[in-house]
């Protein structure tokens, strides 16, 4: 049986665009990115682990969760749509979709997984990913707790 990641990139990036691109200028700003190793293939695989995130909120309703992955998945497509034009960004990108795809199927399915049956352990471990991505990127890292 096949699993497909129901995320569409186009109309994500479209819906979460000026959300994404106020993010980066904030993060930009602010000094709130202070990763010095940002980079395209690291974005690429973080939007994709926050992707997943975001579709387990969906998918169990937890709307703290939600809060959670949309802002940092809009900070990624801000990155993303800043970046459009570039052939390298897109190399990367596309070179990288499917393993990054798989991971964001595994990251869902897992994390529904724990959140229905009340597994913490399970849950923090799933966490876990996005936390790395938070740290790797720059951005704050929020405690998430299972909804």
């Amino acid at each position: 049986m096949s699993i497909s990641l129901k995320l569409d990139l186009a109309s994500l990036i479209n819906r979460l665009r000026i959300a994404g691109m106020l993010l980066l200028f904030l993060n930009c700003s602010c000094g709130v990115a202070r990763s010095q190793d940002v980079n395209d293939k690291l974005v690429s695989k973080c939007f994709f682990v926050y992707a997943g995130v975001l579709e387990a909120a969906e998918k169990t309703n937890s709307a703290a969760l939600f809060y959670y992955a949309q802002k940092r998945i809009g900070w990624a497509a801000g990155y993303m749509e800043a970046k459009k034009n570039n052939s390298v960004f897109q190399s990367v990108f596309d070179r990288d979709l499917e393993k990054n795809k798989s991971r964001a199927i595994q990251i869902r399915e897992l994390m529904v997984k724990a959140i229905r049956n009340g597994d913490n352990a399970s849950f923090t471990d799933v966490i876990q990913a996005a936390r790395r991505c938070d740290i790797q990127l720059g951005l704050p890292v929020e405690a998430v707790t299972l909804p």
